[in-house]
């Protein structure tokens, strides 16, 4: 069995008695942002490879067997305060992993890597450019929308359905009186490239820190008397949640947009999100 401990420590103890095969333990830089959380929230395993994310921005791949680094490729710049915190989510033969530090000031992205030579496949940034039209001024450029939580892969569909977290500043929304796509929303990509094929955003201009970044449930169920594939998720406050994701091999569930008038002068009464939105 393999372990992760945090920071970034991997370990391979017998299932058995505890014995350990191998330790790793990546060596951190000092200056890596502890608010994005000292953790490693898993890895990944596909056939003899271990493939894990580390705080100062790596992608790594291990010999299960061994515990020898085979690769390793730089994701993101812990320098600038992000860092990888969430297991991999391995589809054939990419590896996804996306960037958390939501609250510092950074513009988050999705990415995708080849398993066997950690070379970058796409990548899909959660605040768009261009489409940064529900951002006032340049706030989107450091927007947050982070990623720290795994996915979900409906092979059938060759879908890749992901949460994405809060915007920012989450607690001063007045730097960005707009709907603030896609953060808090759940995502819908299509594993090749990286391409956005649905979202759903749960709260527009989050103001409360609510975001979406929760581990979807893919399900199969029936909706008004006919058979659909749907993406169900509980999140706090607005409960759980369970909504059509695709019907007929095509994206079924409208993109909602929802973009609506930007006002650089604070007015956002629309952008509010009501008692009753979780209703139904």
């Amino acid at each position: 069995m393999d372990l992760t401990e945090a920071p970034n420590t991997m370990v391979a103890p017998a299932a058995a008695t505890g014995r350990e095969f191998w330790i790793d333990e990546p060596k951190n830089l000092e200056v890596t942002d502890p608010r994005c959380g000292k953790v490693n929230r898993g890895l990944a395993i596909s056939g003899n490879a271990l493939y894990a994310g580390t705080l100062d921005g790596k992608l790594i791949s291990l010999d299960a067997a061994k515990g020898r680094l085979q690769w390793e490729t730089v994701v993101v710049d812990f320098r600038r305060r992000r860092a990888l915190t969430h297991a991999p989510l391995v589809i054939r033969d990419k590896e996804l992993v996306g960037t958390a530090g939501g609250e510092l000031g950074i513009r988050a992205s999705l990415a995708a890597y080849d398993t066997q030579t950690g070379k970058e496949v796409w990548r899909f940034k959660t605040i768009p450019e261009p489409g940064h039209e529900s951002w006032s001024g340049e706030s989107w450029k450091h927007g947050g929308g982070p990623i720290w939580l795994t996915g979900s892969d409906d092979p059938g569909l060759n879908l890749k359905h992901w949460g994405v977290g809060n915007p920012g500043s989450d607690w001063n929304p007045r730097v960005r009186p707009c709907d603030s796509l896609h953060a808090s929303s759940a995502m819908a990509l299509d594993a090749d490239t990286g391409q956005r094929k649905w979202h759903f955003q749960f709260s527009p201009h989050d103001e409360w820190d609510w975001g979406a970044e929760q581990t979807p449930l893919l399900v199969d169920r029936e909706w008004q008397g006919w058979p659909i594939r749907a993406e169900g998720r509980g999140r706090s406050p607005q409960g759980t949640r369970t909504f059509p994701g695709v019907q007929g091999g095509t994206n079924w569930f409208a993109t909602t947009d929802r973009r609506r008038p930007c006002s650089t002068r604070g007015i956002r009464s629309w952008h509010r999100v009501s008692g009753t939105w979780a209703v139904g």
